[in-house]
């Protein structure tokens, strides 16, 4: 006998678009990456695809080219006014602008690279362990702003997408877990993502803070190529519950506000609709187990290959994708999940809405 658990709340407790492979003769474009070293800088890792302000007087990475306050006392180098965007570092020994990253393209765009130029700091920009007015940055580098050291590496910018994946059972719920394991798998398929981009965050990892953790990172992460999902499977009214508090919609948007690049929010949880009442960010697509006065359910489901419990929004909604291995719209397959049988069944009208995206294909295309 099939039993339903409905996902309410219980009081118990910029280059290709399409992410193919671009052909041999042609470079993609490369995103600088800086990796923290020393003690606490360990997970902190800065992408950067445009000119990029650093020091204190900046903030996280924002959508739109901002004015930076001019220290007083000490002229700016004219490249100054570059900056397209800003990133903050929470140290004394940092001056309010201290240096700035540029991005340059040399023969027709083939060749692109980053300099590091310090706007006269007081504590100047370090460059292998020597002060630096001016220097290219290649891989290996190591470049220092005050006290705070980076390791500089490149990547393709069709490598850089992420997901963050949680997931909170309130204790009886059955199918969590199932979801985001193979919600991960998914991903992990795709063109764009690797094992290290995916976070899946389950149970008692998924605190309030760990979530907020997470978001921060993809500020410092995502660039304006990059597409960041966040899934959550569980109990939800007027937001999601994760294990610790609840996390309402204005909240989660207004860290993506500040995620560079498209995101897509999937939530499989009751009253899911309670996220479409909220203004959307920039380049977001929304998809919703259910309207805002429905309940969303699991059952165990024998067509699995390993059969289990999983939430019927979220199954949906994986058996439709990977039927299609190659780049598909997601904001045209809410008529698909509306006609899912389970779905129509317990009386659950999904909802997709929001920016336009295009899932990224297979990384592998399988030939008989």
């Amino acid at each position: 006998m099939t039993r339903d658990y409905p996902r309410h709340y219980c009081p118990v407790t910029k280059f290709k678009k399409d992410l193919n492979t671009p052909p041999s003769n042609v470079v993609l474009m490369r995103i600088l990456q800086l990796r923290g070293i020393g003690t606490g800088l360990e997970n902190v890792v800065v992408n950067i695809d445009r000119s990029t302000h650093i020091g204190r007087a900046g903030a996280t990475p924002s959508l739109t080219p901002r004015n930076f306050q001019e220290a007083t006392g000490r002229p700016l180098p004219a490249e100054f006014h570059d900056a397209e965007i800003c990133f903050q570092l929470d140290s004394q020994e940092v001056s309010r602008n201290h240096a700035l990253i540029r991005r340059y393209s040399r023969l027709g765009g083939l060749l692109i690279g980053y300099e590091v130029i310090d706007l006269n700091s007081k504590n100047g920009t370090g460059v292998n362990g020597k002060k630096k007015q001016r220097s290219d940055l290649e891989p290996g580098m190591r470049v220092t702003f005050g006290d705070i050291e980076f390791e500089v590496r490149y990547k393709e910018s069709s490598g850089l997408n992420y997901a963050l994946l949680v997931g909170s059972d309130g204790g009886h719920l059955r199918g969590v877990s199932t979801d985001i394991v193979k919600m991960q798998d998914f991903w992990r398929k795709r063109k764009g993502f690797t094992t290290e981009n995916i976070t899946a965050l389950i149970n008692g990892f998924a605190t309030y803070d760990r979530v907020l953790e997470r978001l921060e990172e993809a500020k410092r992460s995502c660039s304006d190529e990059s597409l960041f999902v966040f899934h959550f499977s569980g109990h939800g009214r007027r937001g999601v519950y994760l294990s610790d508090r609840r996390l309402n919609p204005a909240t989660l948007y207004g860290h993506l506000n500040h995620v560079r690049g498209r995101k897509i929010v999937i939530v499989d949880a009751c009253h899911a609709g309670d996220f479409a009442e909220e203004e959307l960010p920039e380049k977001t697509l929304l998809m919703l187990a259910c309207q805002k006065e429905e309940r969303a359910y699991e059952d165990y489901h024998e067509t699995l290959m390993n059969p289990d419990y999983m939430g019927n929004f979220t199954r949906a909604l994986l058996r439709i994708l990977e039927n299609k291995p190659n780049c598909v719209n997601l904001k045209e397959i809410e008529r698909e999940l509306q006609g899912d049988f389970r779905l129509y069944h317990k009386g659950q009208n999904p909802k997709v809405t929001g920016y336009t995206i295009i899932c990224p294909s297979l990384k592998t295309e399988f030939r008989n």
